[in-house]
């Protein structure tokens, strides 16, 4: 029996049933402002303040706030109690009102974004625009004047003013010339002294005003930098020209006198007048262009060409001639300017003269005898002068003067009227004996006699026994003595060496001096000495043999004298293999004279090879000391490198011989070829072995091989720790790695392989890679309302689609079917990510060919696990492939 429900009632039951069913929805996020205040100008590298403000429409005090910030060109940061915060990274908030620092290390356009969000994710960006300029600064140069005199000092000041908000700013100033020269001292007043200034040089300064004085070394237009930069590289220039003036000045000179006697002294008078007195300093030099004499000043000696400091004004120095003739002298002076002017002065000095005879007391005598010659000396006009003299002969002889030897050329000391002097003719002949007399005063003269000498005459001759010689090899050197003239002498030999070096040895064996005489034969006959080669090269002598009427006759004799030699034969046993092979080779040294040498050799290749002499390695340079030659040793010579070793071999003796001999060896490179598979299929994501063979055309342990692998779209190898296009070490024979591709692409791979060696050799080949596409994922979760009607409302259900007609679909590919879908969903009852898993044949379809499965159904809406909640759906196909994951969230409609 049903019970009977009045209308009020049952609307009562009707509301209470409506209200006890309807869902209470709490919301704490609410929609905030976000405010600033900055400057929109900052200065590099200081920061500058800039507050947020963050108002919620609601706050509630369970929310929370973070932001996170990102400059445009990077070169912008914010900054909180002195440390960078991070770009691009979640800041959480304490406060809603806060500030930070900005500051930037490069100037211009800064743009930041700021980024807030709440703790449910509601997010808002403000932008800030900066214009980041240099601190400013003001740097001046000036001068009260801008025209000088060379070397007067002019004052320069400088300031420097910071006029930016940097307060800290540190400078640096550097001042130069550009054209000119000169010197700058910093003035320090409070001290009362100078500093100098290195110019070119940038130095710390502070703000301010700074006082400098110039110097300038250069005459016309001297130009000075004047150059600041501040701690961030901002430079400011000045620039000041200085004109520096020459001083102009005028010069007179003439002698006291212009004709004087020998020795006799006059004044030479100058002045020099300024146009405008400057009190710069003067100097002055002379030359003498002809004849000679003496200046000085104050008494002392002033030396032609030395500049002599000299007052302006009047003054005269003091010139003597002890030479006749016409005297020519130029004046130079300048001043400080480099301003100089020049004045010529003509003296004519007179001369003295003498008259000169000589008497000898024969005409004619022996060879060997003495005799004497008067030499009268008659002064004319003035006396005191004194005398010297010397003589000439045309035959061989000497002069002896007052107990002393004087030989031809040899200077002597005459007196005025007679003076007696004694000759010896050692030559036969007629002596022409000339005599040059030379006064005090300069005058020459010159005056000569004949005297015949006789004596007894005789031939010589002599030769080596051998021309040609080794070094420390000896030869006989014969001689003969012919007598042709009457009379009973003895004779005496000597021997000079003109060119080259040698020992000469008497008969006996005794190792005779240069340039002496030895006693050789008591007359005409034979004697015999010996030569002992000790250099190499030609050897030029004379021997000269004479008689006691010192008669004396010459001869030359030359003497070839060649170094020890040796000569070098190289013979490699191959001239044609292959790398790394090693070469035997043969070493002949045959030695050409008798003495004691020893040998090294070095070597030099254009390839990579080694050198093994004796059992040991040498490199190329490397000194090789050589034994047990003159002589035949064996060596060898390997190649490490491809192609045509030119091997150059220097032998050097210890007598610095040198010989080098080259060998030319080519070595061939060992080739290799490599096979690949021409293509293969791999499904995408999945991972496929591939081998890549080696073949070498010649087994040889020296050979390196190095493998590359490279794809042309998005795939990972592995090989051993193989990257992308990188070399790594492989191996002959088989060398087996795994590509995977990482995405589908156009469904073609391009894998290019390339093998190398350490010959230079290079092989490439391309694996074609065809890949299967993995799986698409598509979810779309529906709540709808069903069986709506009547007293108890609507019920609620949740469904799943893979498939929805108008939205998308989930696909497999290349003949693959779906067999499993994966979905991950939060359960808000449970507070909680659940993970579903459904056979495709468990999937429902409707009339427009969706594909589905219901997830939930509940009586009322409150109850329902996944209303609103996010969710991520995959899956897999029949090659067992997963799809990458597509998300969503449960949706009313």
């Amino acid at each position: 029996m049903k019970k009977q429900i009045t209308p009020l009632i049952g609307l009562l039951c009707l509301f209470i049933f409506t209200t006890c069913d309807k869902d209470v929805e709490i919301i704490s996020s609410f929609d905030y402002i976000i405010s600033m205040n900055y400057r929109d100008k900052a200065t590099i590298n200081l920061p500058e303040n800039t507050s947020f403000s963050l108002v919620p429409e609601r706050l509630v005090h369970t929310q929370s706030y973070q932001f996170k910030y990102e400059s445009k060109d990077g070169s912008g940061n914010f900054v909180m109690d002195r440390s960078i915060l991070a770009q691009r990274e979640w800041i959480p908030l304490n406060e809603l009102t806060f500030s930070l620092d900005f500051m930037a290390t490069t100037i211009g356009s800064k743009e930041v974004e700021v980024t807030f969000s709440d703790g449910d994710g509601l997010e808002k960006t403000v932008t800030l625009n900066y214009l980041v300029e240099h601190n400013p600064f003001i740097w001046k140069a000036s001068t009260t004047t801008n025209t000088i005199n060379i070397n007067e000092e002019v004052p320069i000041s400088l300031l420097l003013t910071n006029t930016g908000f940097d307060e800290k700013a540190s400078y640096e100033r550097n001042i130069y010339f550009i054209q000119g020269s000169g010197n700058l001292n910093l003035v320090n007043e409070e001290e009362e002294s100078e500093i100098p200034i290195e110019t070119g040089k940038f130095v710390e300064m502070l703000p301010g005003s700074f006082n400098l004085k110039g110097e300038f070394k250069e005459t016309g237009i001297n130009k000075l930098i004047f150059e600041a930069r501040d701690q961030n590289g901002q430079t400011q220039k000045d620039t000041l020209s200085i004109i520096v003036e020459e001083i102009e000045f005028s010069f007179t000179a003439s002698p006291q006198k212009n004709e004087i006697d020998i020795n006799e002294n006059t004044n030479l008078n100058f002045n020099i007048t300024e146009s405008n007195p400057s009190g710069t300093s003067y100097q002055m030099r002379y030359e003498i262009v002809s004849g000679s004499g003496t200046i000085s000043s104050g008494g002392e000696t002033v030396a032609p060409n030395t500049f002599t400091p000299v007052p302006t004004g009047n003054f005269s120095w003091d010139f003597e001639s002890s030479t006749s003739g016409t005297i020519e002298l130029i004046f130079f002076v300048r001043n400080e300017t480099g301003v100089e002017r020049q004045r010529e002065l003509t003296i004519a000095v007179s001369a003295r003269d003498y008259d000169l005879t000589v008497t000898p007391a024969t005409i004619e005598a022996f060879v060997g005898s003495s005799i004497n010659i008067t030499l009268l000396i008659n002064e004319l006009g003035a006396t005191g002068d004194t005398y010297s003299g010397f003589y000439s002969s045309t035959g061989t002889g000497s002069m002896r003067i007052t107990g002393q030897d004087y030989t031809a050329g040899q200077q002597f000391t005459l007196t005025e009227e007679s003076n007696a002097l004694t000759y010896t003719g050692i030559s036969e002949g007629r002596h022409t004996l000339n005599f040059k007399v030379k006064s005090s005063s300069n005058i020459e003269k010159e005056i000569s006699t004949e005297i015949d000498f006789v004596s007894i005459d005789f031939n010589f001759s002599g030769s080596a026994s051998n021309n040609e010689l080794f070094i420390t090899e000896t030869t006989n050197l014969n001689f003969i003595i012919n007598q042709t003239g009457i009379g009973a002498t003895t004779y005496e030999s000597r021997y000079i060496i003109n060119q080259g070096e040698g020992l000469i040895r008497g008969s006996n064996g005794t190792q005779l001096a240069p340039n002496t005489y030895y006693e050789t034969s008591e007359g005409p006959g034979n004697y015999t000495w010996s030569f002992v080669a000790t250099k190499a090269g030609r050897v030029d002598m004379t021997f000269f043999t004479k008689n006691i009427t010192g008669q004396e006759e010459e001869i030359r004799l030359f003497i070839e004298v060649e170094a020890t030699d040796f000569n070098l034969d190289i013979v490699a046993a191959n001239t044609n293999d292959f790398v790394f092979q090693t070469i035997p080779l043969s070493f002949t040294l045959n030695q050409q004279g008798v003495e004691a040498l020893t040998y090294n050799m070095t070597y030099s290749s254009n390839g990579d090879g080694v050198l093994t002499i004796g059992g040991l390695d040498y490199n190329p340079g490397e000194n090789i000391a050589l034994t047990n030659i003159p002589g035949t040793f064996n060596g060898s010579y390997t190649g490490n490198s491809v192609g045509n070793h030119q091997v150059t071999f220097r032998v050097v003796s210890s007598n610095n011989i040198t010989e080098d001999k080259t060998i030319n060896i080519n070595f061939n490179t060992i080739g290799f070829q490599i096979s690949v598979p021409a293509n293969l299929s791999i499904k995408e994501t999945l991972t496929e072995s591939f081998n890549v063979v080696i073949n070498p055309d010649r087994a040889n342990l020296n050979v390196n091989y190095e493998i590359q692998l490279v794809t042309d779209q998005n795939g990972t190898f592995n090989f051993g720790v193989i990257s992308p296009g990188i070399y790594l070490p492989a191996s002959t024979g088989n060398n087996t790695f795994n590509y995977t591709p990482t995405d589908y692409a156009n469904g073609t791979h391009i894998i290019t392989v390339s093998v190398r060696d350490n010959l230079g050799n290079t092989n490439v080949e391309n694996i074609v890679v065809n890949v299967n596409r993995k799986p698409l994922a598509f979810g779309r979760a529906e709540k709808e309302n069903v069986n709506c009607g009547g007293l108890n409302g609507c019920d609620y259900r949740v469904r799943m689609y893979i498939k929805r007609a108008g939205f998308g679909e989930s696909q497999a590919f290349d003949g693959a079917t779906i067999t499993t879908i994966r979905l991950r969903i939060y359960n808000r009852q449970d507070n909680r990510w659940v993970t579903i898993i459904r056979n495709f044949n468990e999937m429902e379809t409707n009339t427009q060919g969706d594909i589905y499965w219901r997830l939930e159904e509940e009586a009322r809406e409150s109850r329902l696990r996944y209303l609103d909640q996010d969710f991520e759906i995959e899956v897999q196909d029949s090659d067992g492939i997963w799809s990458d994951k597509s998300s969503g969230a449960v949706i009313k409609v």
